[in-house]
């Protein structure tokens, strides 16, 4: 079951850099390609990969438990909408930053995830080495981001400085609302399938990104 899990965190890691290399790509390739466009299409598949992989087995998508459970169905949406503004920060921030930059500082969600572990969730072991990781982290963070307040010293490059920081705390704020969004997947555990959290995302990502692309494409137009 380990090595399962393992393949498939795998898969997700593969997946996800292809997405974010993609991504940034068509940003830099086609500048008249805003990132509010570039995640209507990404929803689009989404949502047709999701009923693909669901096939015949709708029935299974909502179990009763998930109405039954206030808890749980809370859960579900708060996941979602943190999942959409999420994806809609990282990628704005790709558009204006390096790929390096974006996620150095976006994968400390996962010492985030940690805080938010021993906070929210019980039964979670943690050992000396993971509060070591947790530390090296949010100091290798802060090297990076080298906000202005500690790091620079020249005042003509305090205004570059300043906008890079803005762009910085877009990836931070991604990256927090990422955190949530696991500490929730777990813990709603076994009561939802796992498939139900992209197609939900897909849905409202329809809604949100299509309806912005309305709205682009028609005041572009006029």
């Amino acid at each position: 079951y380990l090595y399962n899990v393992m393949f498939f965190m795998f898969c997700s890691c593969i997946s996800k850099s292809c997405f974010s290399l993609l991504t940034k790509y068509l940003l830099e390739s086609y500048s008249h390609v805003s990132s509010f466009q570039l995640l209507a299409y990404r929803s689009v598949l989404m949502f047709a990969i999701s009923i693909v992989l669901l096939g015949g087995f709708w029935k299974y998508l909502f179990p009763p438990s998930l109405f039954n459970s206030k808890k749980t169905l809370l859960g579900v949406i708060i996941r979602t909408i943190f999942a959409v503004f999420s994806i809609s920060l990282l990628v704005y921030a790709l558009k204006n930053m390096h790929v390096s930059d974006v996620y150095s500082i976006y994968y400390i969600y996962p010492a985030i995830i940690l805080v938010l572990s021993l906070l929210f969730l019980k039964n979670e072991k943690f050992g000396y080495f993971d509060y070591i990781c947790l530390f090296v982290c949010f100091i290798g963070a802060l090297l990076i981001v080298k906000p202005t307040w500690l790091f620079t010293t020249d005042i003509s490059n305090l205004e570059t400085q300043s906008k890079k920081t803005f762009f910085f705390l877009f990836v931070i704020i991604a990256s927090c609302m990422k955190a949530v969004e696991d500490i929730i997947v777990r813990g709603v555990g076994n009561e939802v399938p796992a498939l139900l959290f992209p197609f939900v995302y897909s849905i409202l990502g329809l809604i949100i990104f299509l309806l912005h692309l309305f709205l682009f494409v028609s005041i572009h137009y006029h």
